[in-house]
């Protein structure tokens, strides 16, 4: 017995450089010639009734489903993946302990409550600033880190000095999703205490 399909009609919609799983079924025979394409990308059958469908532009796309030359169209909405937060910790921003602060090992790119799951984002690169405490009153510190993922390893000295009443900033942060394309993501601000 086939298992039953169930889609959802009214929220179409496919995610530029992800692996987005449609399920066509067809109410045909085993002799019955199907075809699938679309217009916007790539789409392959990995499986009975599988396709993955692989947009690779923002806007629309067209699935259309031919069985035994009728064609069926099905349009979706192709968006890009939306921007993640940056966090150090479990934290965007705001007041954070110095000695929890200090703890930390990395900056890293959080995509909450995303519909897809196991979609990652990569930081690789970022400015830091610090300011405010008794280390920094000369100047505030400011360090470029590139290709470096979000590792702290490059900013370490810096982080020792920062304690109560430090201000510290991640600014021009960089991340690369599963689309590969290199996006700026808002900065995010801590006062330690």
């Amino acid at each position: 017995m086939r298992k039953p399909v169930v889609s959802v009609e009214k929220v179409r919609v496919l995610y530029v450089g992800l692996e987005n799983e449609l399920a066509i079924m067809a109410d045909c025979n085993s002799g019955d010639r199907i075809n699938v394409t679309i217009d916007n990308g790539k789409i392959s059958k990995t499986g009975t009734g599988i396709y993955m469908a692989n947009p690779e532009k923002p806007g629309t796309a067209t699935v259309l489903v031919e069985v035994n030359g009728q064609k069926h169209e099905y349009p979706f909405r192709v968006k890009l993946v939306p921007d993640p937060l940056a966090k150090v910790g479990n934290s965007s921003g705001g007041r954070i302990a110095a000695n929890f602060f200090k703890a930390q090992k990395s900056l890293y790119a959080d995509l909450e409550n995303f519909v897809f799951e196991g979609v990652e984002f990569e930081v690789v690169g970022y400015t830091f600033y610090a300011t405010d405490s008794a280390a920094f009153k000369e100047f505030p510190a400011v360090r470029v880190v590139t290709n470096a993922g979000g590792s702290f390893e490059p900013i370490k000295e810096l982080i020792a000095k920062c304690s109560p009443g430090t201000i510290v900033v991640f600014d021009e942060i960089k991340v690369i999703g599963s689309d590969k394309l290199t996006r700026k993501i808002p900065t995010i601000a801590f006062n330690l205490y």
